[in-house]
């Protein structure tokens, strides 16, 4: 996706330890006959100029995906942020055209189909702000757009803090909140638990019945 001089790729953040499903690694989870990485890549590709992929450690099955596959930096788990310092770094070693770099979570297979189009438009006239998501009031901290130019700020932050919450470091830069329409449980509904898989086959029913 190109606008105005910004040019984004796309990185489905996939690092999380998935401690609450039984540590099966989320993005091969079966969701409608594929696994959430198969949905997620997808449905971001959409909306991006291309997509890579963040993980905490490396499964040769992701090749059959053809995205690049960017581990975090470190052994030590980090959060989304070491998913998102590691894609910057990655994109400016490789995508060096690339100016800016929107992240999604692997487990939330709902997400906006105009995530991107509206992170953009908000920063449209301050290229250098980090835009985050908002639902219902409450920040969707893994679905951001990210200047490439924060990458040393943020490598920094990471080397000299233990707080490692997303919005911690957004709230030190300049940002955006972009608002998504409020009352739709689906929008940014994350999988954290097999039951909360279950949930989500409901949702998509619902979003079927609805059709």
């Amino acid at each position: 996706m190109t606008a105005d001089g910004v040019k984004i790729l796309g990185v489905i953040i996939a690092g999380g330890l998935s401690r609450r499903m039984g540590e099966k690694d989320k993005l091969w989870l079966d969701f409608e006959g594929e696994p959430l990485i198969a949905r997620a890549a997808r449905r971001l590709a959409r909306q991006t100029g291309g997509v890579i992929l963040n993980v905490n450690r490396y499964d040769e099955r992701l090749e059959e995906f053809g995205l690049a596959v960017v581990p975090d930096l470190n052994t030590d788990y980090q959060g989304p942020l070491a998913g998102i310092v590691a894609a910057l770094r990655w994109v400016q070693e490789n995508r060096p055209r690339v100016t800016h770099l929107v992240a999604a979570s692997v487990d939330s297979p709902f997400f906006p189909e105009d995530l991107v189009a509206r992170l953009a438009g908000e920063i449209e006239a301050r290229p250098d702000e980090i835009a985050i998501a908002f639902s219902d009031d409450a920040p969707q901290p893994v679905f951001g757009l990210w200047p490439v130019s924060c990458l040393e700020p943020l490598n920094g932050f990471l080397r000299e803090t233990d707080n490692l919450k997303v919005m911690a470091f957004v709230r030190s830069r300049a940002w955006r909140r972009v608002d998504f329409p409020p009352g739709d449980p689906s929008a940014f509904f994350n999988i954290n638990t097999p039951d909360d898989l279950a949930t989500a086959h409901r949702l998509l029913e619902q979003e079927a019945a609805r059709g």
